[in-house]
């Protein structure tokens, strides 16, 4: 696959989300079905690798060169043999949109998913969102078959959402912190290297757009924004913050 060292250094990325500027959509029709994106800036994590490694060692990596193109999950997947065809099916409509160019610290990464239920899309979620298989799953299957090493660990930071318990329901939705993986986290050596990070590139924001079939009845988080038809409801967050008061970023609506 064209690309593919570069795309896979990338999904790997996807394990620290909680480092970049981060919208998330859900999109819900009035049947049940929809879309769930998830669209990351990463522009300022590359301007701070531009300061840490040489032309040299971006040449080694491959991150001298441009790349903007899509990538169907299927093509992906096609290869994760070992995975559970439960988990191929319900990702494997998914497609990945990449636009990277280091000499203009230019790193977005956009991905779709369809769902086909309310059902599938807390299974999605769960397995995009807190790291446990799904694209991991997947992406090393492929490194392995490629004999590429990322570099990366997955296995110790899940990203923040991870502490979340995320269930979307026929005419409701709630996000809450759940206390013992909270207290896993924050708890976590790396964590504290992640907020390091964090901090030495300024504000990252992460925003949560939920498109409803109905115009919500109840909204809990007083932060939250509503649409004029009620149908759309907008939370941003500073993720920075959300390490030490993830309540921030808690959120239960009903439509």
């Amino acid at each position: 696959m064209k690309h593919l060292k570069y795309l896979i250094i990338i999904a790997f990325s996807f394990c620290l989300a909680s480092c970049f500027d981060t919208v998330e959509t859900v999109e819900i029709k009035q049947n049940g079905t929809g879309t769930y994106n998830l669209n990351m800036d990463m522009s300022k994590a590359f301007e701070m690798m531009k300061g840490f490694m040489s032309d040299s060692d971006l040449q080694k990596e491959g991150m001298n060169k441009t790349m903007d193109t899509t990538i169907s999950f299927k093509s992906i997947l096609d290869s994760a043999q070992d995975m559970d065809e439960h988990k191929r099916e319900l990702l494997k409509g998914g497609v990945m949109h990449v636009n990277m160019d280091i000499k203009k610290s230019l790193m977005k990464l956009d991905m779709k998913y369809p769902f086909s239920s309310l059902g599938n899309l807390n299974e999605l979620y769960a397995m995009i969102q807190k790291g446990n298989g799904g694209l991991n799953e997947a992406f090393k299957t492929v490194q392995a078959q490629e004999g590429m090493n990322s570099g990366s660990d997955s296995s110790g930071l899940n990203q923040i959402n991870s502490i979340f318990d995320v269930n979307f329901k026929d005419g409701s939705y709630s996000k809450t912190v759940n206390k013992d993986r909270y207290d896993a986290f924050i708890h976590d050596e790396k964590v504290e290297q992640i907020k390091g990070m964090m901090s030495m590139m300024g504000e990252m924001n992460y925003t949560l757009i939920l498109k409803l079939p109905k115009p919500a009845k109840t909204v809990s988080n007083k932060l939250a924004t509503l649409s004029a038809d009620k149908k759309t409801i907008t939370l941003k967050s500073d993720l920075f913050s959300a390490f030490d008061n993830p309540q921030l970023m808690e959120l239960k609506a009903t439509y």
